[in-house]
C-alpha cells in the first residue's frame, strides 16, 4: 500500500482526543486507560510490527507520510 491509502488525516490540535492519549502514555510509559501502549520512533515501531503487535494509529510528523510505504 502507498502511503495515500491509508486514509491520512491531519491534526492541528493538541486537544484532540487521540493526541492527549498519545502524549499521557508517553508520559507514563504504561498503558493507556483503554489499554493501550505509545512508543515512539521508527525502529521500535517496526519491532512491534514484527513482533506481531497490532497498531491502531500511527502519528506522523507532516512531511513524513512516505515512511508508511513499503
Amino acid at each position: 500500500m502507498k502511503s495515500s491509502e491509508y486514509g491520512l488525516r491531519t491534526i492541528e490540535s493538541r486537544q484532540n482526543s487521540r493526541v492527549k492519549e498519545l502524549r499521557a502514555g508517553l508520559q507514563r510509559g504504561i498503558k493507556t486507560e483503554q489499554g493501550l501502549i505509545a512508543i515512539e520512533g521508527d525502529h521500535l515501531l517496526r519491532e512491534a510490527v514484527r513482533s506481531g503487535l497490532r497498531v491502531r494509529t500511527i502519528f506522523l510528523r507532516s512531511g513524513d507520510e512516505h515512511l508508511l510505504d513499503p
